[in-house]
């Protein structure tokens, strides 16, 4: 079974998702990211709430390594709404847009809203 610092590794590069990027949505630093990754801190259990709900994890499998690493609900709930969107293009701006921190999604859509 992997450690808690390979996990949330995995999870991180399968949301292809930066330190920096990850850190920058969880208000911390990329440091402390990078400490966790390398197994020389944990996160706190408010942190590894965050980390499965910004990465659309199990937190089940973050914490153990047990069970499937995606959220069921998150992969039907996309799965449904890939079926629904034939347009390449805008499953990739859909991707994008998801992996944006809240302030830069606030951003493009006051940028959208305009237009």
């Amino acid at each position: 079974m992997s450690s808690l610092a390979e996990r949330i590794i995995s999870a991180r590069k399968h949301r292809g998702l930066s330190q920096e990027k990850l850190a920058e949505r969880l208000n911390l630093s990329r440091g402390a990211c990078g400490h966790w990754e390398r197994g020389i801190a944990a996160p706190s259990t408010q942190h590894l709430f965050l980390l499965s709900q910004i990465l659309r994890i199990n937190s089940n499998w973050l914490l153990t390594g047990e069970g499937d690493m995606e959220q069921a609900a998150v992969n039907e709930a996309r799965d449904a709404d890939y079926v629904s969107i034939e347009d390449a293009e805008l499953r990739e701006v859909i991707d994008i847009f998801y992996r944006l921190s809240q302030k830069k999604r606030h951003i493009i859509l006051q940028l959208l809203r305009e237009y």
